[in-house]
C-alpha cells in the first residue's frame, strides 16, 4: 500500500468521482476495474488519496492507448 498522502471516506471519495456511494462500493467489487480497496477504521472505508491518484493515471493511461 502507498503510503497516505491524505484518507478520504467514501463519500468523499464518491464526490471526488461524481458518483453515489454506491458507485463506489461496486467499483470495489468489480476486480477488472482494479479500484483500490479501502482502508477500515472503525467499522469506516477510507480510500488513500495517492492511490486513487495511482488508479486515475493508471486509467488514463489505458485509455490513451486504447485511443492509439
Amino acid at each position: 500500500m502507498t503510503a497516505p498522502k491524505h484518507l478520504l471516506p467514501t463519500r468523499q471519495t464518491a464526490e471526488r468521482y461524481g458518483v453515489s456511494a454506491r458507485t463506489i462500493e461496486r467499483w470495489r467489487r468489480d476486480a477488472a476495474l482494479g479500484f483500490p480497496k479501502p482502508m477500515v477504521i472503525n467499522g469506516r472505508n477510507y480510500h488513500n488519496e495517492a492511490e486513487l491518484d495511482a488508479f486515475d493515471k493508471a486509467r488514463t493511461g489505458r485509455l490513451r492507448d486504447n485511443l492509439s
